[in-house]
């Protein structure tokens, strides 16, 4: 797989992902409507953010609002199947959407997080979950409809057995910054228990 693909975290074997042309500008990935462009513009987007970290000009700083609202459209979508990135497995999409959203995510996103929580088994979903989450719930005033949803999902998967440690530990790690006694109560219990 060469160029942007190449490059993508949750498309690697990507089939459909082969196929999308390494100069199409990443502006036009993300307005394609087309999910598996989409979802390699966000991961792509979000890489240089990430390695901006270590120096140099933060890349694709005015795509911030229009990264928000690809990510939020994959969101509303059904998860991929686990057939179209067998790398990743089912929910490649929301897994780039969550990731790109992890600095950016604002309070009005926990809804769209919470949904995705409440139904996903794939645990590459549920990591990015967490990274987007901590940073919607930081935007929160106070534990509103959608932000106390949220922090109620996270404190029921930080408290199943059947989930490892360090995915749990994610999980109540995305409550650091959220508002309200109940996500309070999650840390501490989860400070005792991790």
């Amino acid at each position: 797989m060469a160029g942007l693909a190449a490059t993508s975290f949750y498309w690697q074997g990507c089939a459909e992902g082969d196929a999308i042309a390494a100069d199409r500008p990443l502006r036009e990935l993300l307005r394609s409507g087309e999910t598996v462009a989409m979802g390699i513009a966000l991961d792509q987007i979000q890489r240089s953010w990430a390695l901006s970290r270590f120096g140099g000009d933060v890349p694709y700083e005015d795509f911030e609002q229009e990264v928000l609202e690809c990510a939020r459209t994959l969101l509303r979508q059904p998860p991929t199947p686990a057939e179209l990135s067998p790398y990743t497995g089912e929910g490649a999409n929301h897994a780039s959407a969550l990731n790109a959203m992890m600095n950016i995510a604002r309070a009005e996103d926990c809804g769209l997080i919470a949904d995705v929580l409440e139904r996903t088994s794939n645990p590459n979903v549920r990591e990015a979950v967490a990274s987007a989450a901590g940073a919607a719930l930081s935007c929160c005033d106070d534990e509103s409809a959608g932000c106390g949803r949220l922090v109620g999902l996270i404190g029921t998967f930080a408290d199943d057995p059947r989930l490892p440690v360090l995915e749990r530990a994610r999980l109540l790690g995305a409550l650091d910054r959220a508002p309200g006694a109940t996500a309070t109560a999650l840390r501490d219990r989860g400070a005792r228990f991790l």
